[in-house]
């Protein structure tokens, strides 16, 4: 099974910083005007995010027939934010089905293999998702988004896998909420991790081999989504693909950072340093 582990570490004990060299401004500089700084609705411009933009990644680049779904799933997640229902049997789910909280672990031996011989270094402290339900942190999203479908109606679930975390964890949910799963997932990656099919496979999903590997399941899958519109939900496993997928996603798995910074501030009265 793979272990889905994030680690964070506090400063170093003792840690010398050296000292900066002051910061000197060059006021000789010769700029051009540009247009764009004398409007301020040009500016204003700028510093508004668009909708479903992550940067300057994201939006909805989608044939035309996916436009209205996406937006049915955009206006149901925008409802159940502020949705007490929802909220309480997620909250519910994740704590009985899922196991979370999942603890913030002091790893003691890591933490001294790094140490150097002046006893200095990061203290390491592991967010063990790998103890939840399903072994990944995977299950938080899918969880929230089965409970999403069934809301909205739907009989049916199709999803791409990679390494078979995603998959396992949707396999688990939709029997859960007797959903018919349908689950994509490249022959390449299959190979990698028989181990999960076969999980997939017992807890009643399809699985449907695609040649190559991730970025084929992934079209496969919104392929036969077009075709079985009307009774089947999109289960996105990762932030990848049009608005609101990697929105809905960053919100549903912000559980996550949400129980570490409190842990931090039980464990430690402060926020980790290093995130990885």
């Amino acid at each position: 099974m793979a272990c889905n582990i994030q680690m964070i570490s506090l400063p170093c004990v003792g840690k010398v910083v050296p000292d900066l060299e002051p910061v000197t401004l060059n006021t000789n500089l010769k700029l051009r005007s540009r247009s764009c700084i004398k409007k301020p609705s040009c500016v204003a411009k700028e510093k508004t995010p668009t909708t479903g933009k992550f940067g300057t990644f994201g939006g909805k680049f989608v044939p035309e027939l996916l436009i209205a779904p996406l937006e049915k799933v955009e206006a149901e997640f925008n409802s159940i934010l502020e949705d007490h229902e929802f909220k309480t049997e997620l909250a519910t789910e994740l704590r009985d089905y899922v196991g979370r909280e999942t603890p913030l672990y002091h790893a003691q031996n890591l933490t001294y293999h790094y140490k150097n011989i002046n006893g200095e270094g990061p203290e390491i402290y592991l967010k063990r998702e790998d103890l939840g339900h399903g072994g990944s942190y995977k299950m938080s999203n899918v969880i929230a988004q089965a409970i999403l479908a069934k809301r909205m109606g739907q009989k049916s679930v199709i999803t791409a896998t990679c390494a078979g975390n995603h998959g396992v964890a949707a396999a688990a949910v939709c029997a859960k909420y007797s959903l018919d799963c349908t689950i994509f997932i490249g022959t390449r990656d299959m190979e990698r991790k028989p181990s999960n099919v076969q999980r997939m496979k017992l807890l009643g999903a399809q699985v449907k081999p695609v040649d190559g590997k991730f970025q084929s399941a992934v079209s496969e899958s919104i392929k036969s989504w077009i075709e079985n519109l009307e009774t089947s939900y999109y289960l996105a496993c990762t932030a990848v693909g049009p608005h609101p997928i990697p929105t809905m996603i960053s919100k549903f798995c912000s559980v996550i950072g949400k129980e570490t910074r409190k842990q931090a501030m039980d464990k430690w009265g402060g926020m980790p340093d290093v995130l990885c």
